[in-house]
């Protein structure tokens, strides 16, 4: 009994703490929030063919995406080396959101850039398409916890502030991945756009049909 009691306080103790870091995360971002982001700037992302795993989220946020990512990596990296593929490479997430606010689902990919050589994924990865759109771009160094509360919070607002309109869940880059000093990760966040006049684009990634002219499923 005393064991048990004992994992539950440790465990009652590290929720405490994970809290604690969102709360002191989002204080730095309110004290920042009359401060307008210098380093968020419009580029066309282009089209990319990806070499990815998928998985349901129950939401976005660090908590959520973090221990999905930590896994969905690690999996990707061994289907990387079993294929041959350079290990070497930069690792990005996307999102495909579908059904209503009622029973929104919320699927994640985790997926790395690959050369049209590549028409097979080795399972469970899949090939998918990524489309091009123009996106609000911005890239921090720092622990996820650190960086994502505020880079996000500055895209959004720089989009808002310079009259253009949010489309879709963005696209999240891990330029650079530290596990022994993971304050110096590097993150790009972009963030699909449009002028208020122009047509919603298309931004969700498209599952490919396996073969040598893959095509959209």
């Amino acid at each position: 009994m005393l064991l048990l009691r004992q994992a539950e306080l440790d465990r009652q103790i590290e929720l405490g703490r994970s809290a604690l870091s969102r709360v002191e995360a989002r204080l730095r971002a309110i004290e920042r929030e009359d401060e307008m982001a210098d380093d968020v700037v419009v580029k066309t992302a282009p089209a990319q063919r990806l070499l990815a795993v998928s998985h349901s989220i129950p939401g976005f946020g660090p908590d959520n995406i973090a221990p999905v990512v930590n896994e969905a990596h690690g999996m990707l990296s061994a289907i990387v080396a079993a294929m041959g593929l350079n290990p070497d490479r930069v690792y990005l997430t996307c999102y495909d959101i579908t059904g209503g606010e009622s029973g929104k689902h919320i699927e994640m990919f985790l997926g790395t850039p690959i050369p049209d050589s590549v028409t097979v994924g080795k399972d469970p990865a899949e090939i998918v398409l990524l489309p091009g759109v123009e996106v609000a771009s911005c890239v921090r160094q720092g622990t996820t916890r650190e960086v994502w509360p505020r880079i996000v919070h500055d895209v959004m607002s720089w989009i808002e502030e310079h009259g253009y309109a949010h489309v879709g869940p963005g696209r999240d880059f891990f330029l650079e991945i530290n596990e022994e000093d993971p304050s110096k990760q590097v993150f790009e966040i972009q963030a699909p756009l449009r002028r208020p006049e122009d047509p919603v684009p298309a931004v969700a990634p498209q599952r490919l049909r396996p073969g040598p002219t893959a095509v959209a499923a």
